[in-house]
């Protein structure tokens, strides 16, 4: 807005100052031109200014949606993560972190075994020998309909899987969720094969 009145004013300014030239001037016609190149500059310089304070440059935000994630090579999107007790002396893991994805792309996703990142401060986990995946049922996975678990899973568009991680066996539903609210969960890393191609996606849970 500054810009834009300190264009008007020069514009005045040139105005009356070409107005006393060509009133007192020898040469009528020679002060006639430059007055008429003096208000096309001034003109311009005022639309120039008005312009940029009426309409800013744009700034181009990051792609917010997880189909616009997926084009950028991120198609697995979280659908839960969850605390499963088991008491029984026969499992081993007593408490196993669930995470459940989408394969939200629009391409076909082989999903490979997954290795398992913790910072300082992010809960304590069992480390496992391998990591496994399940792909959803026939009845769907939100009515806990699992296949079985394999370290290589296919994920069509649109389909769900789910891996684990074993926890401390004092692990309980508070502490999985604080720490998830605070994304200290830990950072599974999850190799994928998308139309030939290796990559990988980390999740910050």
């Amino acid at each position: 807005m500054v810009q834009a009145v300190a264009a008007v004013s020069c514009a005045v300014l040139a105005f009356i100052t070409a107005y006393f030239v060509l009133k007192s001037n020898n040469f009528p016609a020679l002060a006639l031109v430059i007055f008429f190149i003096l208000c096309a500059c001034i003109v311009g310089i005022c639309i120039n200014s008005i312009m940029m304070v009426v309409a800013p440059p744009k700034t181009n935000f990051p792609p917010s949606t997880s189909i616009e994630q997926s084009r950028l090579g991120v198609p697995l999107a979280v659908q839960d993560v969850y605390l499963e007790r088991s008491e029984d002396p026969q499992i081993v893991y007593k408490r196993k972190l669930r995470i459940v994805v989408r394969n939200e792309s629009e391409k076909a996703v082989i999903v490979c075994a997954a290795s398992w990142q913790s910072r300082t401060g992010d809960i304590t986990i069992q480390p496992l020998e391998r990591y496994v995946w399940q792909n959803e049922g026939r009845r769907g996975w939100t009515h806990n309909s699992w296949q079985e678990e394999n370290t290589e899973a296919h994920a069509h568009p649109g389909q769900v899987l789910r891996t684990w991680i074993g926890l401390h066996p004092l692990a309980d539903e508070v502490e999985v969720r604080r720490h998830h609210v605070t994304k200290r969960l830990g950072t599974p890393i999850v190799p994928l094969k998308i139309d030939g191609r290796n990559t990988e996606q980390r999740i910050q849970l």
